[in-house]
């Protein structure tokens, strides 16, 4: 019997890219391999001549999955870096496997194999697993300090722009950090290489709501309201009266390096060590700092009400409101939708009206769509914006073509540290960083009371 070929179908519409690309292509072949069933299920991972393999490289790969299964069968993996191209199937059959590349130390993911057989009033399962060994990186120093030099924790960030784009000043000496903490036993920084694979869907009635939904993840110990993500960008002309849109975006984020700042361990050793402070934090930044607190100090401490919101104006322009404690490194396709209250009714959400316009550029399925869909499919403004990875490998949106089998997971699953971006992140506000308790009291008040203004540009 001929193991038939499960290919999956991958999504995206119109795209807007602003990174470099390079000229790679992948030509991929698929192993010519027959086989009876014997009875018994059984799953192995085969390359693409069609030879068994356990041991890969640390380089991204498309390998199969050979299911010998006379019934209906599911494949499980835990993995992140184990993608098989279908998950659901019947009878033997050759699944595509992306196995992605590997930043760190060897590793080991496994696939299950689930088997069904459907009696009257039974149903029994079998499960069977088989292992994969992929090879460690080969420059492990290298890549992390290649990741350590991009902007991203320890630097300070100014709100109102596109989602982690507004990295500003380095506040923490990240340089000294790793050392110092080995020197002292002290935990400062903490960085993981831990790859997943996750989707977000975030509705809103409102471009506004929808950047402030997007906003309020990020944030720690205050409610950035103002701190809002600009998503004007990713939305042209309306069809119709802004008051009467609805919008939505789906995040399809590849995580693959975490970065996290002790902050609080920072602050306890530079206040009890001012030769250690200097050591800690960054030069412009301890220098700005310092400086600050020095107004609310000593004999005449500022006390007009008028020059100590310019002092907490000047140091939040300069230093920016809030600083980031953890980032994410990765690649992150945003799909970006938006329709006419209108076309929406008991049986079509926001949401589903998200999915709709997704489906109509799905590679696999027959593509048709009754004329009440076909309708509010041309009533919808989508964009695709693209930050991270190989983007050549889905470039073909650029000219408005839908998207062959598995090339959004080769783009999640390939990409290299050094074409990796911050994707998501967790802020702190400033005040936490000043020691004085006038000075944190008094730059605290002043956020609060500009984090609960609506910025200005909203509703342009």
């Amino acid at each position: 019997m001929k193991y038939k070929i499960l290919m999956a179908g991958l999504f995206m519409a119109s795209l807007c890219i602003s990174t470099s690309c390079s000229d790679e292509v992948l030509q991929e072949t698929t192993p010519e391999v027959d086989g009876t069933i014997d009875g018994n299920a059984t799953l192995s991972i085969v390359d693409q001549a069609g030879n068994p393999v356990q041991n890969v490289s640390n380089k991204y790969g498309t390998y199969y999955v050979k299911v010998d299964a006379e019934g209906e069968w599911e494949l499980n993996t835990e993995s992140a870096f184990l993608v098989p191209a279908e998950k659901k199937g019947y009878g033997p059959a050759l699944v595509p496997l992306a196995i992605g590349n590997n930043w760190g130390e060897a590793r080991q993911g496994g696939i299950t194999l689930i088997t069904q057989s459907t009696g009257v009033s039974t149903r029994a399962e079998a499960n069977t697993r088989t292992d994969v060994n992929q090879d460690a990186n080969s420059d492990i120093k290298g890549t992390m300090a290649l990741l350590s030099s991009n902007k991203g924790t320890g630097y300070s960030y100014l709100p109102n722009t596109n989602y982690c784009l507004g990295t500003h000043i380095q506040i923490f000496n990240m340089s000294n950090l790793d050392s110092l903490q080995k020197a002292n036993k002290i935990d400062y920084i903490k960085d993981e290489l831990f790859p997943q694979v996750e989707e977000q869907v975030i509705t809103a009635s409102s471009q506004e709501a929808l950047s402030q939904k997007l906003a309020v993840s990020a944030s720690v110990n205050l409610n950035f309201n103002a701190f809002s993500i600009d998503v004007n960008g990713a939305y042209g002309s309306s069809i119709e009266k802004r008051d009467s849109m609805q919008y939505a975006v789906k995040r399809m984020k590849s995580y693959q390096y975490t970065r996290e700042i002790n902050y609080y361990n920072i602050l306890k050793q530079a206040e009890d060590d001012k030769e250690l402070e200097a050591k800690l934090f960054a030069p412009g930044f301890l220098r700005m700092k310092q400086r600050f607190e020095a107004n609310f100090t000593g004999e005449t401490p500022v006390t007009d009400a008028a020059k100590i919101k310019s002092l907490c104006k000047d140091f939040c322009d300069e230093v920016g409101p809030c600083f980031i404690s953890k980032s994410v490194m990765g690649c992150v396709l945003d799909y970006y939708m938006s329709c006419s209250a209108s076309i929406l009714n008991d049986t079509l959400s926001v949401s589903g009206a998200l999915d709709l316009k997704i489906s109509a550029v799905v590679v696999h399925g027959d593509g048709k769509f009754s004329n009440a869909e076909n309708k509010a499919i041309s009533s919808m403004d989508a964009k695709v914006i693209i930050k991270g990875g190989d983007v050549n490998k889905i470039s073909i949106l650029t000219t408005g073509g839908t998207l062959k089998d598995n090339l959004v997971t080769e783009w999640q699953q390939s990409i290299e540290p050094a074409k990796a971006v911050m994707i998501d992140m967790k802020l702190v506000p400033i005040y936490e960083l000043i020691s004085n308790a006038k000075a944190y009291d008094t730059l605290k008040a002043y956020i609060e009371e500009y984090a609960a203004v609506k910025p200005e540009n909203t509703d342009k």
